[in-house]
């Protein structure tokens, strides 16, 4: 059994070789690839994407995905905060936050312009994700100190997931990764995740039986 441990928490950057990182970029690509977009899903409301209408707007994440989501759904959410425990189990969806595309390292000081999900009330990790080629970009995602693996984001025998510039704060651990391959962590801000108890709590990132795991920048 093969268990990788890192701690990103308070720090900005973790740095490996470009030859090595453009190998597995090209691996984890397959999202874009596996994506065709059926279908772009708002929450809560339908104004923040032109292609939303009364029928694909919801009040929640998780009504979302159980409308139901198919292969290549987009989610957009607005700014608020969401207390949800999330579990995307249907591959190739995207999720993009109200901060999707932005560096979570760089100017994210404004918490009302923030998408924020949080796994305090459902007593769970706020993501848990269980299917292959999901994006999580652009959201706070803090709460995680319960449940199964308590950590802001499960990622279960999910490879190719990409997680991207969010800010996983206050959380038992950041992101928790078992028997994925091919992961993207990228851009995101690992901060004060220590919170709980357990053999993985203080860590921003814990693999275990997880193979070709990419941090970059």
């Amino acid at each position: 059994m093969n268990t990788l441990r890192i701690t990103l928490n308070n720090r900005k950057r973790f740095v490996i070789s470009a030859a090595l990182a453009a190998a597995f970029v090209l691996l984890a690509g397959g999202a874009n690839a596996l994506a065709t977009t059926n279908t772009v899903r708002c929450v809560p409301t339908a104004s923040l994407n032109p292609n939303c209408t009364a029928a694909t707007t919801y009040p929640t994440i998780s009504a979302a995905l159980a409308a139901p989501a198919v292969l290549g759904d987009v989610i957009v959410v607005g700014p608020g905060k969401y207390p949800e425990s999330v579990t995307i189990s249907i591959p190739g969806l995207s999720l993009f936050g109200a901060q999707a595309g932005n560096d979570a390292r760089e100017d994210r000081h404004d918490p009302t312009k923030e998408s924020v999900v949080d796994g305090t009330v459902p007593g769970n990790a706020p993501f848990i994700v269980t299917a292959p080629y999901v994006v999580i970009d652009g959201f706070t995602v803090q709460g995680g100190t319960a449940g199964t693996y308590p950590a802001g984001i499960d990622i279960l025998a999910a490879d190719g997931t990409q997680v991207l510039n969010n800010i996983v704060r206050n959380n038992s651990a950041g992101v928790y990764l078992s028997g994925s391959e091919a992961v993207v962590i990228e851009h995101n801000l690992f901060k004060n995740n220590s919170a709980g108890t357990g053999s993985y709590v203080g860590y921003g990132v814990y693999a275990l039986s997880s193979q070709y795991l990419i941090l970059l920048r």
